[in-house]
Parts: C-alpha cells; sequence; structure tokens
C-alpha cells in the first residue's frame, strides 16, 4: 500500500494486490504476499510520530483491499503544521501488520506536500566591496528524504525573513550528490553600518522546504577594499 500526496487530500494505492503498481511515491507497507491475505489497510496519523499507537487510536480512514487506488477525504489538517502519517495491513483473522516508514505530511496552499529535503550543514554570510554580501552555503545530499533543486537565501524584513522574495536562489543540478559547497553574492547592495541578517534553506521540485539556517548577522561595508590580499610573501635577495 502506498500513500500519496494529492491535492483533494490522501490517496492511497494497494500494492498488494496483482497487479501491483510500480508507480510507489511514497511509503510501502503490508505483508508479504506470502503471509496471510490482507482483507484491508488502516491509516492513522499523528503530530508525533512516536504517538502514532493502533491499539487505542481510531483509524483516520479503512482502506479495502483490491482497489487501484482510494481517495480518501478530507482530514481537516492544518496548514503549515507537520503530521506523521502510517499504515498498516489489516488480516484476516484480524491480525494487524507491523506500521510502514512513517510518512512525513504538511499542508501548504490547501494542498498535500511531500517530505522535505535535507537541512543544511551550514551556511554563513561576508561583507565585501561596495555594499555587497556573499554567502556560503553547504549541502549534503545523502539519505534526503526528498531530493533538494535549489537553496534560498532569505533577508529578514521588519523581523521576518522574506522567503516570498527570496534575496538569492541557487540550483542544484540533478547531477550534483553528496557534500556541495555553493556561493553567492546577493543581487542587493547595502548601506554601510547595515546590521544583515540572514537565512538559508533547501528546497525540494514541489515546493516544500528544509528546516532553516540562521546565519550571524554581518555589517555592510561600503568601503570596503575591493578584494582582501590572501597573504604577504616576502624574500630576501642579494641585488
Amino acid at each position: 500500500m502506498t500513500l500519496l500526496g494529492v491535492t483533494a487530500g490522501l490517496c492511497v494505492q494497494d500494492t498488494l494486490t496483482p497487479p501491483a503498481s510500480a508507480t510507489a511515491a511514497w511509503l510501502t507497507a503490508g505483508l508479504a504476499a506470502a503471509d496471510l491475505p490482507h482483507v484491508g489497510y488502516e491509516l492513522y496519523y499523528s503530530l508525533s510520530a512516536a504517538a502514532i499507537d493502533p491499539d487505542t487510536d481510531t483509524p483516520a480512514a479503512l482502506i479495502p483491499a483490491g482497489q487501484a487506488t482510494e481517495a480518501v477525504g478530507d482530514l481537516g489538517l492544518v496548514a503549515d503544521t507537520d503530521y506523521w502519517f502510517a499504515l498498516f495491513t489489516r488480516s484476516a483473522p484480524d491480525r494487524l501488520s507491523s506500521a510502514s516508514n512513517l510518512a512525513r505530511v504538511r499542508i501548504s496552499a490547501g494542498s498535500l506536500v511531500g517530505p522535505p529535503p535535507n537541512p543544511l550543514t551550514g551556511a554563513s554570510a561576508r561583507a565585501i566591496a561596495g555594499g555587497k554580501v556573499t554567502v556560503g552555503i553547504t549541502y549534503n545530499t545523502a539519505k534526503a528524504p526528498a531530493a533538494a533543486t535549489s537553496l534560498q537565501v532569505a533577508l529578514m524584513t521588519a523581523g521576518v525573513y522574506n522567503w516570498a522574495v527570496p534575496a538569492a536562489t541557487v540550483a542544484i543540478g540533478s547531477s550534483e550528490t553528496g557534500s556541495l559547497r555553493k556561493t553567492v553574492t546577493l543581487g542587493e547592495t547595502f548601506d554601510s553600518g547595515r546590521l544583515v541578517q540572514l537565512a538559508a534553506r533547501a528546497v525540494a521540485a514541489d515546493g516544500v522546504s528544509g528546516p532553516v539556517t540562521v546565519m550571524i548577522p554581518v555589517t555592510a561595508d561600503a568601503t570596503a577594499p575591493a578584494a582582501i590580499p590572501s597573504g604577504l610573501l616576502a624574500e630576501q635577495y642579494d641585488e
């Protein structure tokens, strides 16, 4: 059984009843073909992964076996809130399987959205010449619940980070894997002495963002030199 995110709510797909679907997009639960025949599935969710208990909780939905897909109605989920979902297979006579892997679900703009990409492994800002600010971001793609397609930088304005209009967006190519280092200079020019407060995050293709990393604020300097020397080497020689 596969749990899928769709605009109108949840859609589940029976992967134990032939022909099994090859379009599994989320998590798979259920008994193997050699186990007891399954009679359906039970869907549970909670605000905490540890709080899902089929022994005491009432299922959010009961899905019969043998249907290619089954729509689950509006569950009344609240926007911008993380929920954890799990599927269990019910087998005759009245035996419940172990839980599927848990899936994190969040409502965004009225639609269910998928799991987030990894958190950043680091982010820092540096003031450079002409009132500009350069940002360095490190990100690791390994074991990400969802692949990040971009890294976003947001500027704090009036006490709020402006994610609606990012200060910078850096693309991550599909062939870029492992530990990545990205550097970007913000397009905005800041007045000397302004405290520039920035944050960064990774974003998946469906718009779901990972945890936010807040950077140490930097003070803009419009009078800074064009470049800082990397070092000075002195050698003694005979005339």
